[in-house]
């Protein structure tokens, strides 16, 4: 088995003292991963790439292992706090390019970046900070190294996804570096953006450019706990905002707000994407109950819930998780990948490569 750490802009290392709890935070906002988990679980014991690598080998791998350098992480590194506010400037650039380029020595396999994600609280990623030249540079020192590859998140949430390919494809091109990107799913929410961006991706690689998607063979499902997920990342005004949100006696107070829930109920109609199905509401089960009153639900779903006591699903959630003791207690489950049809003649396209199992995130 193979397995590739670093996506997604985020990866374990460079790491320091002075900034690792901004890098354990937005790593764990990301990928659904209790801080403490990280926090303690992990040794620690390095601060650049070779340090890690070296750590790794002393505890021993089960599986073949290679690993990209998050650029949210890397700029975190070099820029502490204003990694999320800025470009770089000339010195921190210079630092960054000498770490990666450290790291390309070291073994590492390339840089991962993201044009997507943000933060619980709805922030961009460090990585949507860096301007053009910061992103240049780190190409050129992949391309210096003669081997490794970039891996990126488009933006699928804009008017047109496919701005981002041409984006990289701009920088990758010229200096003959090799990327993949990933987000490819088939989803019932916007069945026309998995066509476009498949045809798109064609189109380049028929134009001789080294670019792959990566394409999942599982369903994607995620879990909302209480205090964070993913899936509301589209959703800033409303449900984002309550998992954003620490104190319990607030979360409870927003959830039983008529103007709350009316903003929710909105964006959640106005959504023309969503990782949380929103469109199909049956899709998200319920899993986990605090109260024996509640049990006879498990296993049922937010559209039952939502027809049996005559609301809104936005509404019908939000008296559930009121009920539930703030706790989702939800799998939102095929919420893309649900059709193995689908499935199948994507695994087949020619500018697919199989990817994206997310394996050890939104557990």
């Amino acid at each position: 088995m193979r397995v590739l750490t670093g996506n997604c802009s985020l990866s374990l290392m460079p790491s320091c003292d002075a900034h690792r709890e901004e890098a354990i935070g937005v790593f764990c906002d990301i990928e659904d991963i209790p801080e403490p988990t990280m926090r303690n679980g992990l040794p620690w014991d390095w601060e650049s790439y070779a340090d890690y690598r070296d750590s790794q080998q002393r505890g021993g791998l089960a599986v073949h292992t290679a690993a990209l350098i998050g650029h949210s992480t890397l700029r975190i590194y070099v820029m502490g706090a204003e990694a999320w506010e800025r470009a770089s400037s000339e010195e921190e650039l210079r630092r960054i390019v000498q770490t990666m380029d450290s790291a390309m020595a070291a073994g590492c396999f390339g840089f991962s970046t993201s044009f997507f994600d943000t933060d619980r609280h709805a922030r961009p990623v460090p990585s949507r900070h860096a301007d053009p030249r910061e992103l240049e540079a780190l190409v050129d020192v992949i391309a210096r190294n003669g081997a490794g590859f970039v891996e990126f998140i488009p933006n699928q949430s804009v008017e047109d996804p496919r701005q981002d390919l041409d984006r990289m494809a701009e920088i990758l091109g010229p200096r003959g570096v090799p990327g993949t990107w990933n987000g490819l799913v088939v989803s019932k929410m916007a069945p026309e953006t998995c066509a476009l961006l498949a045809s798109h991706a064609e189109k380049q690689r028929m134009e001789g450019l080294d670019l792959y998607a990566q394409f999942s063979p599982r369903t994607l499902d995620m879990m909302i706990t209480r205090e964070q997920s993913l899936v509301f990342i589209m959703h800033p005004r409303g449900w984002n905002t309550l998992m954003s949100e620490d104190d319990p006696a607030a979360k409870r107070s927003m959830l039983a707000d008529a103007d709350w829930r009316r903003v929710a109920r909105e964006e959640w109609d106005s959504l023309g994407m969503s990782i949380f199905p929103i469109k199909h509401p049956e899709k998200a089960l319920f899993v986990s109950v605090t109260k024996p009153e509640l049990e006879p639900w498990v296993g049922r779903n937010l559209a039952e819930l939502a027809e049996a006591r005559g609301l809104h699903p936005s509404d019908a959630l939000a008296e559930w998780v009121l009920e539930n003791d703030l706790n989702p207690g939800v799998v939102a489950v095929g919420v893309a990948n649900d059709d193995i049809d689908d499935v199948a003649r994507m695994l087949r396209h020619p500018a697919t490569i199989v990817g994206a199992s997310d394996a050890g995130a939104h557990l």
